[in-house]
C-alpha cells in the first residue's frame, strides 16, 4: 500500500515537489522552469550586467581619484548588496509571487520590498535615457553621411 502513495505522488506532475503541504502558497514548485543550471545562470548574470557598467567604464579608468568610492562600493556590495539579491531570488523562487507580495513571509521586512523598488524606478529613468542616446547613435551610424566626423570648431 505505501509503494502506491509514493507512486501516486511522484506522478501527479513531472518535475514537481507536490509530496507534503506547501507553506508559502498553492503552486507546487516547479523545476521545469528552466532547461538547465546554465540558463538560470544565463538570466541572473543577465539581469546584473547591464549597460550601465559600459557606461561608467571611462569614469572608472582613473583609479587614484576613486579609490575610496570603490572600496566603499564593495564593501557595501559584499556586506549588504549581494546578500539582499540573493535573498531576493531565493525568496521569489520559492514563494512564486512579485516583489512586494513575496515579502509578505515578515511583514517587518516589507519595507525591503518597498526600497527596491522604489531603487528600481530611480534606476530605470536615467538608464532608459542612455538607451535612448545608445539607440539614437546606433541608427544615425548606419548613415552614409556620419555629422560626428564633419565637425568644425568654430
Amino acid at each position: 500500500m505505501s509503494e502506491t502513495a509514493t507512486t501516486s505522488a511522484s506522478k501527479t506532475k513531472t518535475g514537481t515537489f507536490s509530496e507534503g503541504p506547501s507553506d508559502y502558497g498553492t503552486e507546487d514548485f516547479d523545476t521545469d522552469r528552466w532547461s538547465n543550471h546554465i540558463t538560470y545562470h544565463q538570466l541572473v548574470v543577465s539581469s546584473c550586467i547591464s549597460i550601465t557598467q559600459l557606461w561608467w567604464h571611462p569614469y572608472l579608468d582613473d583609479l587614484s581619484r576613486h579609490v575610496p568610492f570603490l572600496v566603499l562600493y564593495l564593501v557595501f556590495s559584499v556586506l549588504v548588496a549581494f546578500p539582499l539579491f540573493y535573498l531576493e531570488l531565493a525568496v521569489g523562487a520559492v514563494t512564486r509571487k512579485n516583489l512586494v507580495q513575496c515579502w509578505d513571509i515578515s511583514p517587518l521586512a516589507r519595507g525591503t520590498s518597498f526600497a527596491s523598488l522604489c531603487i528600481c524606478l530611480l534606476t530605470a529613468m536615467p538608464l532608459s535615457l542612455v538607451a535612448a542616446y545608445s539607440l539614437h547613435y546606433l541608427v544615425h551610424s548606419c548613415h552614409h553621411f556620419l555629422p560626428w566626423l564633419h565637425y568644425t570648431d568654430a
